[in-house]
């Protein structure tokens, strides 16, 4: 008999719906980057972002400037290092590589996106922080989502109950937060946040049903004795 793992049929249905999220996503992502980059349909943008700056002061902007670091490439690579290190203690190294392969990738797709819409920086408010490139999607939104999802799809597997509700609600709140401060500070469009969560989303739905796929339990090569009946 083979030892090849064969994924039940509720996991099966699973992965699913987990690719047909993804494909929804990414769908609604290619909308919003034809509506809004390539269209030039703004109006949205510079609403928000008037409408938002209102309400900026020199205390708050103190605070937007430190949740903003959560989204940030030097913060989120103490994250993942942390992720990859209670891997490691526990033995799971093939979980260890395909995650720091996930966040790898994710960063060559911002890249990737950005070099190909080529959107400029907002210039409808002053910026309230030195930032340099492009603007469609936002990094830092992409970041903490791949970041705090995965963090949050780590923690699950280690609580059970009612507790497991907590890392992901923890983690769409710091998005939340991280998606917010992008706009507050007039580095990004209301647009460029909604788009790096959209495709953000669509790679986190991905690699978490590559990750559960991973680390679906091996047959014993050994099957058990049956114990014989007279």
């Amino acid at each position: 008999m083979s030892d090849r793992v064969v994924p039940s049929l509720s996991f099966r249905c699973w992965v699913a719906m987990a690719l047909a999220g993804a494909a929804t996503l990414l769908g609604l992502f290619l909308v919003l980057a034809e509506e809004v980059v390539l269209d030039g349909r703004g109006w949205l943008d510079r609403t928000t972002s008037i409408e938002i700056r209102e309400y900026a002061t020199p205390d708050r902007t103190e605070a937007v400037r430190a949740i903003t670091e959560l989204g940030s490439s030097w913060f989120a690579a103490i994250v993942c290092g942390g992720i990859l290190l209670w891997l490691l203690w526990q033995r799971r190294f093939s979980t260890a590589v395909a995650i720091g392969g996930i966040f790898l990738i994710a960063k060559l797709m911002e890249t990737g996106l950005k070099l190909t819409f080529e959107r400029a920086r907002p210039t409808v408010v002053p910026h309230l922080q030195d930032a340099g490139g492009y603007s469609f999607p936002s990094g830092h939104t992409m970041t903490a989502v791949i970041t705090y999802g995965l963090l949050a799809a780590v923690l699950v597997g280690q609580l059970s109950g009612r507790l497991r509700y907590v890392p992901p609600a923890m983690a769409a709140l710091i998005v939340a937060a991280v998606g917010f401060s992008r706009v507050y500070l007039g580095v990004h469009y209301l647009t460029d946040v909604l788009a790096g969560t959209l495709v953000a989303g669509a790679c986190l739905i991905l690699a978490i049903a590559a990750l559960t796929l991973l680390d679906q339990p091996t047959p014993s090569k050994h099957p058990a004795v049956r114990a014989e009946t007279p």
